[in-house]
């Protein structure tokens, strides 16, 4: 033991010929402030043992060499910290500013010394492993995504091309990673996560792997599995609607309210595609009839319920009509229709309550 101090104190001095006397102040500071946390360690299980009754006189070097543990793992949280390899590396090592801080933190590392062994052991397995993301990681600082068409129409698949690159941006032709997909449309279709060969050569083209569904600017963007720091993306590519092919309530649907009372929420009827992206008419407006299960209910086109309607038109260029009404003198759930001879018709069930009774 007094050769392990010794070896301790002679590495400390060799050192502080070395360094300037600021950073062998503060390595000072946290190996005490580790120590001290040993101490503390010790006294709770002191503690703890002595009220249960079940202290053991052998367990006494114990209690002499946790300080020495604390002291040493005090230091080593610094110089990790400051290394980079632990996740506080952005805050300042200055003396002046960070001397609390790691003080705080090397009497952490010194009184819960069993969690710092496991902090040391998962750290040193991420340093020394030798596995395809680390490889991934020293070959592919970034890929390249392209071959996606700039301009494509919601639900039509296309091919994608994943290229590794260096950090010279040379093809990193011995990249064997796995990448995962990702999309700012939340609707695409995107391939499984893909193990790289070394027959890709670093390249790899999904053909057809892709399909975007919500019309506007999307993005596709590629990940190492491991390493979630080595990206690439294509952007801006515009997602055009595909051809209307239905009538939905954009507006209103699903409305509860009192008998002979107007509806509250303008109702809005919409043509849309597929993909739920909205789609506007040609040069001629689209008629679109309106009825309703219940033989009481109108239409109306104003919010006082004046002007009955059987029908509404979607503009030319628009998507949606304008708004409309509701009032239905009977109590139920009835449902109200939306149709088109070329699409399919929209539907949604409204529920009337009586009238309250005149006071």
């Amino acid at each position: 033991m007094a050769l392990f101090l010794l070896i301790i104190i002679a590495g400390i001095l060799f050192y502080a010929t070395h360094v300037s006397t600021l950073l062998l102040k503060t390595i000072l500071y946290v190996g005490v402030a580790g120590g001290i946390g040993g101490v503390a360690y010790g006294i709770r299980g002191f503690l703890y043992h002595i009220e249960n009754n079940d202290f053991k006189a052998k367990w006494k070097w114990w209690y002499l060499y946790h300080p020495i543990t604390g002291f040493i793992y005090g230091v080593l949280s610094y110089l990790l910290i400051v290394g980079g390899l632990l996740s506080l590396n952005t805050l300042s090592p200055d003396y002046s500013k960070g001397i609390l801080l790691y003080c705080g933190i090397s009497f952490l590392a010194g009184f819960a010394s069993k969690k710092f062994n496991e902090k040391l052991d998962e750290l040193a397995s991420t340093v020394f492993s030798t596995t395809a993301a680390t490889s991934a990681a020293a070959h592919a600082p970034s890929f390249v995504v392209s071959g996606f068409p700039d301009t494509v129409t919601a639900g039509t698949a296309g091919s994608i091309t994943v290229t590794a690159k260096d950090a010279n941006g040379k093809t990193a032709s011995g990249y064997t990673g796995t990448v995962n997909f990702t999309s700012s449309d939340i609707k695409a279709i995107l391939p499984s996560n893909y193990a790289f060969q070394a027959s890709d050569a670093g390249v790899h083209k999904f053909t057809n792997g892709v399909t975007l569904e919500t019309a506007g600017s999307q993005s596709i963007k590629v990940a190492d599995s491991g390493f979630s720091s080595i990206t690439g993306s294509q952007t801006d590519i515009k997602v055009n609607a595909a051809a209307a092919s239905k009538l939905v309530f954009s507006a209103g649907a699903g409305q509860s309210l009192t008998a002979n009372v107007v509806t509250p929420i303008a109702i809005v009827v919409q043509q849309q595609d597929a993909y739920d992206n909205a789609v506007k008419s040609g040069t001629s407006p689209i008629t679109v009839g309106l009825t309703s299960s219940s033989s009481s209910g109108k239409f109306y086109s104003d919010s006082k319920g004046t002007i009955p309607i059987t029908s509404i038109q979607i503009a030319a260029g628009s998507s949606s009509s304008r708004s409309l009404f509701y009032i239905d003198t009977a109590v139920g759930s009835p449902t109200l229709t939306a149709t088109c001879s070329s699409l399919t018709s929209a539907a949604t069930q409204f529920t009337i309550a009586a009238a309250p009774p005149k006071p």
